[in-house]
């Protein structure tokens, strides 16, 4: 009986940290008085360092839509030959799946 051999080796290894924090925010502007939610992002990669983004009302965005954006930026960055722009859409796309974390959390 012939025994089959496996051997895995790592080709590619990613570590990313989010850290999502959502805040109430309150204004009062003469006799007016606001409230909405922010949502602070901060996203550790060890390699490009550390990335910061704000959403105002998070709530109003929806899964769908968070995964059409991301669908649409990935086709962006597979198809761009621009190295620039290939790294800006990859960080738009970081930033969008803290928010899709925080939306199914």
């Amino acid at each position: 009986m012939i025994e089959t051999q496996t051997k895995e080796v790592l080709h590619k290894e990613i570590q990313v940290n989010f850290f999502v924090k959502d805040v109430i925010v309150q204004e009062r502007d003469l006799g007016n008085h606001y409230e909405y939610n922010k949502l602070y992002i901060t996203i550790r990669d060890e390699k490009k360092g550390e990335l910061r983004h704000q959403y105002v009302s998070p709530e109003n965005l929806t899964i769908r839509n968070i995964l059409k954006n991301i669908e649409k930026l990935n086709e962006i960055y597979r198809r761009t030959d621009n190295e620039k722009l290939a790294e800006g859409v990859k960080e738009e796309i970081l930033k969008l799946v803290a928010l899709l974390l925080w939306t199914l959390g």
